[in-house]
C-alpha cells in the first residue's frame, strides 16, 4: 500500500501516546492491527474528538493503519484545520471518530521511534 508524503515533514499533535500492539493486547482486544492508545490528553483535539486510552486506532480516513509511522506518515499528509474520521476498535467493535487537525504541529522523527502524536 502506498502511503502519503509530505514535505512540510510535521506531524499535528493530537495529544496521544501510541504504542504498537502487543499479543498481549491483540489477545485482550480481539485486534491485532493498529496502534493502541496509551494515553489521551484531556484538552487535545483527539480526546474532544472521542479517541479514549485503550482504543486501538486501525484507520485515518480510507487507509488502514498498521502501525505507527504508518498513521504519522499519513498524518504527515493532511493540512491543519482538516476533519479527520479515524476508525478505532473499543470494546471489540469497529468506530469511526472525526476530530479536527490542530494548527500546531512538531516534527517529525522518520524512525517513527516518538510515540507521541
Amino acid at each position: 500500500m502506498e502511503t502519503p508524503s509530505s514535505a512540510s515533514g510535521e506531524v499535528p499533535v493530537l495529544g496521544i501516546d501510541l504504542v504498537p500492539v502487543t499479543p498481549e493486547i491483540a489477545a485482550s482486544s480481539g485486534q491485532s492491527r493498529g496502534g493502541y492508545v496509551n494515553a489521551v490528553l484531556s484538552d487535545g483535539p483527539a480526546s474532544r474528538g472521542g479517541l479514549q486510552r485503550g482504543d486501538i486506532l486501525t484507520g485515518v480516513g480510507s487507509l488502514s493503519i498498521s502501525d505507527c509511522l504508518l498513521l504519522r506518515r499519513c498524518l504527515e499528509s493532511l493540512p491543519p484545520g482538516s476533519v479527520v474520521r479515524v476508525t478505532v476498535f473499543r470494546d471489540r467493535q469497529e468506530r469511526h471518530l472525526n476530530f479536527v487537525l490542530p494548527n500546531t504541529s512538531k516534527a517529525s522523527k522518520e524512525s517513527g521511534g516518538d510515540r507521541s502524536f
